[in-house]
């Protein structure tokens, strides 16, 4: 089943142009204290996330290359993680995958509106802010 949910995000047909804001934060995957977990682990496991989606979008021929043969078949070597690191930054996909994400902690916040000024409803604001800022 991962192969196959695989080869569907990384078959090229996603549609990702980075978007512009004026809102960029350093989002270097060499945080593993800011990220909450240790980088690289769902790279090394085969998982495609928004960022190699991204990244995969705006890929050359041989990075797409890279990544079918890293993250779809699952073949890794120890250059590997550096290599995609590099890809990750220079298509931006880091940047879009954060402006997303606050995009989306936006729009929830803003649902909230509606909602009575308590506790329950500042909680979930921070709840949002949380999942886009988390440094623990």
């Amino acid at each position: 089943m991962r192969a196959s949910a695989t080869r569907w995000a990384l078959s090229g047909s996603i549609s990702a142009s980075p978007s512009s804001s004026s809102t960029t934060r350093s989002t270097t995957a060499g945080s593993s204290a800011k990220l909450g977990k240790t980088v690289g682990d769902d790279f090394r496991e085969g998982k495609v996330t928004l960022p190699v989606i991204l990244a995969f979008a705006q890929a050359t021929d041989d990075d797409r290359a890279f990544w079918r043969r890293t993250i779809e078949s699952g073949k890794q070597t120890d250059r590997d993680m550096p290599t995609a690191i590099a890809l990750l930054e220079r298509t931006g996909a880091l940047e879009e995958t954060m402006t997303r994400a606050r995009a989306y902690a936006r729009a929830a916040k803003d649902a909230l509106n509606d909602l009575p000024r308590n506790v329950y409803s500042r909680s979930l604001c921070d709840i949002a802010d949380f999942c886009v800022d988390r440094a623990y």
